[in-house]
């Protein structure tokens, strides 16, 4: 007991084990020395004794020093757990104390935070999420670049053997295509969308079916007519039922075995697109026969490609090994390679499409930023907030520090709070997030093949909205944190008490905040401004085409097995039967159709030029078309003449050009009369007509080359069925046009079937740029909202603080409407500020925006000036309210109150 009373653990500032170990040791030394002493042996041989009975001193220290470090260790982290906890425990009473101060907080920043988790959802799915597929981070794109047209992902299937040979580069690779279907089952028939993969296309990738089992490659060599299904299908359409494994589904009439349905985690490849079941590419030939001769075509470019690169193989290796095969293929296939050449890049680089994968980090940048922007417009008005309140609190602090809190201890207690107020608002931004990404998945997209837009609410996503939310709660209340734990008491006693008064320093602080807060909610406005403003200007650019008085409707022969001499008749009594509906003034068919990606592409061969030369072949966008389509969607026609019902196949094949084609192929001579082939061995066609460019893909595209070819003289069983209407609204003349589709064929499928004008709308062209708009738009506005709700905080705040100078002046003679110019002059100096700074930022900013904008420049004026006006004129209409009140003020409640 005595021993246990000597020992020296308590330290007044903080442990030191080495001194520990070296007292405890120094202390049973002596006391076994003392024993021996006792014992009648001399000092000097008693201490040696004792010495050599304790052992190996070293080693012995060594332990429990170590023994001494882990003690210590344990014993801060249970006083840090302690002291957070009591601290925890005292911020959760608080804050349910004052529920309206906490919910402001909490809604403050959830909202900010879920727009950020909202945003970053897609980024995550473009940018960062891998495929769910065996070494993703090896999967390599392979597609082609076009002079013309850019970079397009469609390629032919023997460009995929060719780059299936390349061993050096890449380990494996796999092809497949699309396909749109009349899926039947015994309950209905629906128009659904297929993918047909290679035979090596599910061991490749690595993926197994959760129920059953995927196609082999001996059932794709043998054309076996198996599919997997997909498992939003299997839900959708069998309501996950095990046991249709071996049921029959039609596809096109014919009938299929399902064998298995593939797992939740596995969308397929198509990028956007989730087909209803994935097949083997020959057994599309079971209901397409031309698959098969399709697969041998060099200039057939449908088919879409991915590759592993090989271990040790870098993706900067891949392009040399892809472009030595390209030219050896251009010299056997010029026509196939007409101004193109095969290129490939990470497939992860290549999303949401190829086509548009270049935007797609600016796209992000510039919303990244926006609602990065917002969240610290949030924080600075949490921080204005916890600044008040920590004023509110001088008292409290003041008495803490005097019975000897640290000033670390202070700025831990504060933090905590703003750290719960962050990690509370990761709820509210859970639910908003969730809500946002199922609304975002849901817009409807104007296309022909069913849209998934893949946003999720993964690990990742929460991952970053966790760490958001913490790392708000920190910088909101960092500031008010370090000034508060600076109240002393004799600040207080000095004060008189008053735990309202606030220091010159926090009075700054404050203005700041509200200043930056300004300038920052000026520049989203700006950003969402020329976002609408871009919007507008895309709804109004000259298309080559029109956009009013016309109905959509895509019809497909094949899914019904109609050959296509049975095709001819039923489209030539379609146009007879839709012409009859009342209303309509004009109907005309073909496979071609504006901004959505329904065309053909071909290669052009002049006669009168060598194959070598660089214009001697291009590759074209064509359109096969029936008499008056032209003039029915409104495509100008400058020369020449329109197709006659004479332009079938007994007469000489004809064709309409467009500039860009003429330009192109007879460069300063007139193309009318000119000749050209579409295939290599294909008979002359000669041109009868001119028109104007028109966009065929995206706003703001080069001008394509492109030819019209008289449906009649280039048969397709696929079609646009194209309605003029004599009134306003062609919405109008729907159920007219089904019912007169109805009563050529009951079995046809009519789908697709809107106006032009949503058509455009929702389709690739503008859907993007309309969805920009609006969620620009609505990041700009919550920026406003907090900013104005900022301000009017910190002006009533500011009022009460100066309650006793506001009723001095009343008492000295001053009128109303000078308190209420005195308030509003300090709003409008702190709001012009922030406008000029927010200002001198949109301008720097904005520059990056110029590749997404259409038809506005990053500095337009009106934008700037309608947010001038609306910042402004917002902000002084919250700041009349203190204003009124400081007006208000009674002269004897201030003296009676002081």
């Amino acid at each position: 007991m005595e021993r246990d009373r000597s020992r020296r653990y308590l330290r007044f500032f903080g442990a030191r084990p080495e001194s520990d170990v070296d007292d405890e040791i120094a202390f049973h030394l002596e006391m076994r020395e003392r024993e021996l002493v006792a014992l009648g042996m001399n000092p000097d041989a008693a201490r040696a004794e004792a010495r050599r009975r304790f052992g190996d001193r070293s080693r012995l220290e060594a332990q429990m020093r170590q023994l001494e470090h882990q003690h210590d260790r344990t014993a801060s982290r249970r006083a840090s757990w302690h002291t957070l906890h009591a601290d925890m425990a005292y911020v959760l009473r608080t804050l349910v104390r004052q529920p309206l101060f906490s919910l402001s907080v909490i809604l403050t920043l959830g909202l900010s935070i879920g727009a950020n988790a909202t945003i970053f959802s897609a980024v995550n799915a473009y940018l960062l999420k891998p495929l769910p597929v065996k070494n993703a981070d090896r999967l390599a794109a392979v597609g082609l670049m076009e002079k013309t047209r850019g970079m397009i992902a469609n390629v032919s299937f023997p460009m995929y053997r060719g780059v299936s040979q390349l061993t050096d580069v890449f380990e494996d690779a796999i092809a497949w295509n699309g396909a749109e279907v009349a899926l039947r089952t015994q309950r209905e028939t629906e128009r659904g969308f297929l993918l047909a993969g290679s035979d090596n296309y599910f061991s490749a990738l690595g993926v197994s079916a959760a129920v059953g089992r995927v196609y082999s490659a001996d059932e794709a060599r043998s054309r076996a007519a198996v599919l997997v299904l997909n498992d939003a299908y299997w839900t959708r359409t069998f309501d996950r039922d095990p046991s249709v494994m071996g049921r029959t589904l039609y596809v096109n009439d014919v009938p299929f075995t399902i064998i298995g349905v593939l797992p939740r985690s596995f969308p397929g490849t198509q990028p956007l697109v989730i087909p209803d079941a994935i097949l083997p590419l020959e057994s599309m030939s079971l209901f397409d026969p031309d698959v098969l001769g399709s697969l041998e075509q060099m200039d057939y470019q449908s088919f879409r490609i991915l590759a592993h690169l090989k271990h040790g193989v870098s993706i900067e290796q891949a392009p040399g090994a892809v472009a030595r095969l390209s030219d050896d293929l251009a010299v056997e296939y010029p026509e196939a390679f007409a101004g193109s050449r095969l290129v490939t890049e990470r497939e992860i680089r290549t999303r949401p499409e190829w086509a548009v994968s270049r935007l797609t980090p600016w796209i992000a940048g510039v919303f990244f930023g926006m609602v990065a922007l917002a969240l610290l417009v949030a924080c600075a008005n949490v921080a204005n907030l916890l600044l008040v309140r920590a004023t509110a609190r001088r008292s409290e602090i003041a008495i803490r520090s005097a019975i000897g809190a640290t000033p670390g201890r202070l700025i831990r207690l504060l933090l905590t709070e703003s750290m719960v107020l962050g990690a509370v608002s990761l709820v509210v931004a859970f639910f908003l997030a969730r809500f946002c990404i199922g609304w975002l998945n849901t817009l409807p997209l104007a296309v022909d093949v069913p849209v998934s837009f893949g946003l999720a609410f993964d690990w990742r996503v929460f991952l970053y909205a966790a760490v958001i939310s913490l790392a708000a709660g920190l910088i909101s209340g960092l500031a008010p944190a370090l000034m508060g734990a600076r109240s002393s008491v004799s600040d207080v006693l000095r004060d008189g008490g008053r735990s309202g008064t606030a220091g010159r320093g926090r009075t700054r602080l404050r203005s700041m905040l509200v200043v930056s807060q300004v300038a920052v909610s000026f520049l989203l406005l700006v950003c969402g401004g020329l976002f609408i403003r871009s919007a507008r200007s895309a709804s109004h650019v000259d298309l080559g085409f029109a956009r009013d008085r016309l109905l959509i409707a895509q019809a497909d022969l094949s899914l019904h097995q109609i050959d296509r001499a049975m095709g001819r008749q039923v489209q030539d009594r379609l146009l007879d039967a839709i012409g009859a509906v009342p209303g309509v003034e004009r109907v005309a068919l073909g496979t071609f159709l504006p901004m959505s990606g329904n065309y053909e592409t071909h290669t052009v061969n002049i006669d009168d030029r060598p194959p070598s030369a660089p214009d001697g072949l291009l590759s074209v966008a064509t359109g096969n078309v029936t008499p008056g389509y032209v003039s029915t969607i409104g495509i100008r026609l400058r020369e020449g003449r329109d197709f006659t019902a004479q332009d079938d196949t007994a007469a000489p094949p004809v064709a309409l050009v467009n500039r860009a084609a003429a330009e192109a192929l007879w460069p300063g001579r007139d193309p009318m009369g000119q000749s050209f082939r579409l295939e290599k061995e294909g008979a002359p066609v000669r041109v009868v007509g001119l028109f104007d460019n028109v966009n065929v893909v995206m706003l703001g595209e080069t001008p394509q080359p492109m030819v019209l070819l008289p449906l009649r003289q280039q048969p397709s069983r696929r079609s646009v069925i194209l309605v003029k209407s004599r009134g306003p609204d062609p919405s109008a003349l729907t159920a007219g046009v089904r019912a007169a589709v109805a009563t050529v064929n009951p079995n046809i499928l009519l789908y697709g079937v809107r106006s032009m004008a949503a058509h455009l709308d929702q389709g690739i062209a503008l859907f993007f740029v309309n969805i920009g708009a609006t969620l620009a738009t609505v990041i700009g506005v919550l920026g406003l909202f907090q900013t104005i709700v900022g301000l009017y905080g910190v002006l009533s705040y500011s009022v009460a603080q100066r309650a006793k100078e506001f009723g001095i002046r009343m008492a000295l003679g001053a009128q109303s409407g000078a308190m209420i110019r005195v308030v509003l002059r300090q709003s409008a100096m702190l709001v012009a500020i922030g406008l000029l700074v927010g200002g001198v930022l949109a301008v720097a900013l904005t520059r990056g925006m110029r590749n997404v904008l259409i038809g506005v420049s990053p500095t337009d004026a009106v934008t700037y000036g309608a947010a001038v006006v609306i910042v402004g004129g917002l902000a002084m209409i919250s700041s009349y309210v203190p204003a009124w009140r400081a007006s208000r003020v009674e002269p004897a409640m201030v003296v009676r109150g002081d």
